[in-house]
């Protein structure tokens, strides 16, 4: 933890991947596949003689493919926090605890200071190496004493090219997830 002293501004960086992360990762995984992995093993239950879908097997096929779609969406809350916590940090002024990480909405942006131009068609490779390119500079940035003045203008304009600045009591988290950062502030605080 460090400390600014007259904006009484706190940078707290994380120290470890929240247990909730993984929580995520899995469940989400688990929730994706397993309805169709079960659906596939078992398709005499849910097909006729001629081998068309039976009412039942309709019904787990929709559920299978709803089943997927929450399930990738938990995963990718994995993902996030999981990402959140190796290249981003956690601020804190005001009484207000903030969580900094990378700017996804900015990535694909061709206006991007330092990354260089990209089309908007924009391939995986591409956004991958941009994502890597911004971890990068999180990463640097935390090692520098530019990260204050940053994060205090960033605070300031509530806006950033390099960050996604959230209050951890915001809309955008799940109850879990407020829950964790929320533990996990407060162990870092006690931590330290």
């Amino acid at each position: 933890m460090q400390d600014m002293g007259n904006n009484k501004l706190k940078i707290l960086l994380f120290d470890r991947v929240m247990p909730i992360a993984y929580i995520e990762m899995v469940f989400g995984a688990a929730m994706a596949v397993l309805p169709t992995l079960y659906m596939i093993l078992n398709i005499k239950l849910f097909t006729t003689s001629r081998g068309s879908l039976t009412d039942g097997g309709i019904v787990m096929l929709i559920a299978a493919t709803v089943a997927f779609f929450v399930g990738f969406a938990f995963f990718a809350g994995g993902n996030y926090m999981r990402s959140l916590c190796i290249h981003g940090f956690l601020a804190v002024r005001d009484g207000h605890v903030y969580t900094f990480s990378l700017n996804s909405k900015r990535v694909n942006d061709d206006t991007i200071p330092r990354i260089g131009t990209i089309g908007k068609a924009v391939n995986s490779a591409i956004y991958m190496s941009n994502r890597a390119k911004y971890n990068e500079q999180i990463d640097a940035l935390k090692e520098s004493t530019q990260l204050y003045e940053t994060v205090n203008q960033a605070l300031d304009e509530n806006y950033s090219f390099l960050f996604a600045i959230r209050d951890i009591n915001a809309k955008g988290y799940t109850s879990f997830e407020k829950k964790a950062l929320q533990k996990e502030y407060t162990r870092i605080i006690r931590k330290n």
